[in-house]
């Protein structure tokens, strides 16, 4: 039988206007999915600042980023967001499992 995913609690975010953490580093992450809950573009980096218009673009409403540990492309890094659209917060859903 393969290994069992254990998901945390769903979560959500807030990107602003200046680059911060969304999703906190954790080594024990196997699985993690984050989703843009707006329909402003919102930027990702992984263990590095986000920047505007660069890194992984969350294009509008429902665009997500998926981070599989049998996909080669999993971190245990934090996860950085940023937006461009001006004072308001834009939401983002997360879902993470160990």
């Amino acid at each position: 039988m393969p290994d069992q995913l254990h998901f945390e609690d769903p979560a959500t975010a807030n990107a602003t206007n200046a680059s911060a953490i969304v999703v906190a580093a954790n080594s024990r992450r196997t699985y993690l999915l984050v989703t843009n809950l707006t329909t402003e573009p919102i930027y990702l980096a992984v263990g590095n600042a986000a920047v505007l218009n660069s890194g992984i673009p969350l294009m509008g409403k429902g665009a997500s980023y998926e981070m599989l540990a049998r996909g080669a492309n999993l971190s245990y890094q934090a996860v950085y967001a940023i937006h461009d659209g001006g004072a308001v917060d834009n939401a983002i859903a997360i879902q993470e499992a160990v």
